[in-house]
């Protein structure tokens, strides 16, 4: 992030020398007043620096009693010279720890020294005498260290009093070398205060042209506790907020793609000149396009979109709402789609959406229900038209020859009969379709449900003298309901009796496979042609129509065993050879 440089910045500038000239004036009087007053008691002013000066230094003597090491004693010195004073450390008995002139091992015992004598009385001790160390005259002041009744050593400040006349003939050096300072100190801290206020504010700055840019992962990282840095940390606040909102932004606008990518539907953007601004992948697949990304062109543009943009011209002209089909091909069939065009206008946007839905299932559907109707309608229709002419034949006086009339009785009750099988199969049908009953799946005897069939077809089969083998186990049991596989193997028992020939063979057996068991239902009836294979599950479809009408088939038995295997968790499959028979494999979950 660039910076701005605190010495091109105004308000550095207005800082700076405000400070510079408020120091220069307190400067200048301030060495005035030293001046004068130096004239007057220098030597006062140094007795009274000595006197305060051992007093701070007191807590440092202590610590080179208790530690004298190499360091303390260093730091001692640059104390003595900065402060251009003798500093000495001696213990309760007088011996020198520490001197900052000369080496301790050389000196005297100076429990005598006068103002030794003075602070072991009185905690405080003065005088100006000759030093015999230094050969020079000094003045003393001395501290005792500890408490009163315990003193633990002695501190010594000396000055020596020939560089009181050096002072006074050095003053106005020492005040211009002074003044000189304080303008050096004046710049420095003048700098320091203005750049402590004009880099936050160019930080701040910085950030917020970054914002401008678009940039809002920048922060201010100068940051303190007084109203800059309130505003900085309020600044990062708002960029924060800014970034979580933008990110809300940006997830929103990729769940909202994710979902449209996602859409069966097919949805395409295009703005109020008819060009592409958003297409997604179900688009292109519904209209066979080998485009990816079509963004920019317009819909004649763009490969297999030819006639959705016909379509669209219409909508174009309009400037309204339509809605209609169209016919595309798609392999070896074609797709129904229904396209929907809407013109939409708004303060910020105006363009057009195309909505693409795939109705061929649909209509597929339709086609399946108007075929079903149809062929209800036919099924009843001739039972009915049956009933309604014997009836008839009946009333208009066949009724009084007994035997005609037993002959037209009995062909109304095979019609009523298949009509009321066909009802009942239908309804069937119908509940097994719509889930009405829930199927309770638990354990359940393959056995005894095939038994059960085989027993209540036992006329039938002997009429035909039929041979029926069943090689199921006892212990082979599927996951289902009774009513369910009884319905699944009446159906196909019953047909195989039904299309088979006079001392035909029917056998019924299980396998195991994995999780499943196979039931396998053979027949040496009349087979099915391998073109009707795929077929023979649908509703009311017939191999022979006439043939399975005059067997007494509804057309519906099939379908019914399906949706129930189905249903149950399994699937059904069939294989056969015309003239030979059939074998229908039913797959069920096993325990």
């Amino acid at each position: 992030m660039p910076r701005i440089t605190f010495t091109k910045s105004p308000f550095f500038w207005k800082i700076s020398l405000s400070n510079f000239l408020l120091v220069m004036i307190l400067s200048v009087g301030f060495c005035f007043s030293i001046w004068v007053q130096l004239e007057a008691g220098l030597e006062e002013d140094i007795h009274d620096n000595l006197l305060q000066n051992s007093a701070i230094l007191m807590p440092f003597a202590e610590t080179i009693l208790e530690n004298p090491t190499q360091d303390n004693f260093n730091t001692l010195l640059k104390i003595s010279q900065n402060a251009q004073v003798r500093i000495t450390v001696m213990n309760q008995l007088g011996t020198v720890i520490a001197d900052s002139s000369s080496l301790p091992n050389e000196m005297t015992n100076h429990l005598d020294r006068k103002e030794i004598l003075q602070a072991k009385a009185e905690g405080v001790g003065f005088s100006r005498r000759y030093s015999d160390t230094l050969k020079t005259n000094m003045a003393y002041v001395a501290r005792s260290l500890g408490k009163t009744d315990d003193i633990g050593g002695y501190i010594r400040l000396a000055y020596s009093e020939a560089k009181i006349q050096k002072k006074t003939s050095a003053l106005l050096w020492t005040l211009l070398i002074t003044l000189a300072i304080a303008i050096f100190f004046t710049l420095i801290v003048g700098t320091v205060m203005a750049r402590s206020v004009t880099i936050p504010l160019g930080e701040m700055q910085d950030v917020c042209n970054a914002m401008r840019q678009g940039d809002y992962s920048q922060r201010v990282t100068r940051t303190s506790t007084d109203e800059l840095g309130t505003l900085g940390i309020t600044l990062n606040h708002l960029c924060l907020e800014l970034t979580e909102k933008i990110a809300d932004l940006k997830l929103e606008k990729t769940q909202m793609r994710t979902t449209l990518a996602g859409m069966v539907e097919g949805l395409i953007s295009l703005d109020k000149s008819g060009v592409v601004r958003f297409c997604n992948q179900a688009a292109y697949s519904l209209l066979h396009s080998p485009e990816s990304d079509c963004r920019g062109s317009k819909l004649d543009q763009i490969e297999g979109f030819s006639k959705l943009a016909l379509l669209f011209g219409k909508v174009n002209e309009q400037n309204q709402f339509i809605e209609e089909e169209l016919k595309v091909r798609s392999e070896d069939f074609y797709k129904t789609l229904e396209v929907r065009i809407n013109y939409f206008k708004k303060p910020d946007a105006e363009g057009y959406l195309i909505l693409i839905h795939d109705i061929s299932h649909l209509r597929h559907l339709e086609r399946i229900r108007r075929d079903f109707v149809a062929n209800v309608s036919h099924e009843l229709k001739t039972p009915l038209t049956a009933i309604k002419g014997y009836s008839e034949t009946l009333l208009n006086g066949a009724i009084s020859d007994p035997e005609v009339a037993v002959k037209f009785v009995e062909k109304i009750e095979r019609n009523a009969k298949q009509l009321n099988d066909i009802v009942k199969d239908l309804l069937n049908l119908a509940s097994i379709e719509n889930h009405e009953s829930e199927v309770q799946s638990h354990p359940v005897q393959i056995k005894n449900i095939v038994d059960a069939v085989i027993k209540r077809y036992e006329d039938a089969i002997n009429e035909k003298a039929i041979s029926i083998e069943s090689v199921i186990p006892h212990g082979a049991k599927v996951m289902g309901d009774e009513e369910s596989l009884t319905l699944i193997f009446d159906n196909l028992i019953s047909n195989a009796i039904r299309y088979s020939p006079g001392k035909g063979r029917i056998s019924i057996e299980t396998r195991n496979s994995k999780d499943n068991l196979l039931t396998i239902v053979s027949d040496t009836g009349l087979g099915i042609p391998e073109k009707d294979l795929n077929k023979i599950f649908e509703r009311f479809y017939r191999v022979d129509k006439a043939r399975s009408k005059k067997l007494g088939g509804t057309g519906l038995g099939l379908s019914i065993v399906k949706h129930l295997v189905v249903r149950l968790g399994g699937e059904i499959q069939v294989q056969s050879v015309l003239g030979l028979g059939s074998q229908f494999i039913v797959k069920l979950p096993s325990i």
